[in-house]
């Protein structure tokens, strides 16, 4: 029988490791990376903004529909990490980024967070 994961991410194992690690985190460990994501998030939104200055590409038309839900559901602030308003923030900013772009940040944020 074929399951549906119930959150947009949870088919990125990574992303499922990196949440249960980072709810662990203290309060003050959890407002210092939140700081660091919202300027990495905004430097890589920077980033594909220039690629849609050149007038032959066009910016993605949709997030995805499970993107979409999410940031809804979040707005009720019903998971752990929305209930932390700069890393709720930071979450929020994240899912918006290309898939590809979350899951460079999910997978680097895995590894530093093993490793401490």
């Amino acid at each position: 029988m074929e399951t549906k994961d119930r959150r947009w991410y949870d088919s990125h194992f990574e992303t499922t490791k990196t949440l249960a690690l980072l709810e662990k985190l203290s309060d003050e460990e959890k407002e210092a990376l939140s700081e660091s994501l919202i300027s990495i998030i905004k430097e890589i939104k920077d980033f594909h903004r220039d690629d849609y200055e050149d007038e032959t590409k066009e910016p993605p038309l949709s997030l995805g529909i499970d993107r979409v839900i999410g940031l809804y559901q979040s707005s009720n602030g019903r998971r752990w990490y929305d209930k932390a308003d700069s890393l709720g923030f930071a979450m929020k900013a994240m899912s918006t980024l290309p898939e590809a772009d979350f899951k460079n940040i999910m997978d680097g944020l895995s590894v530093t967070l093993s490793n401490r």
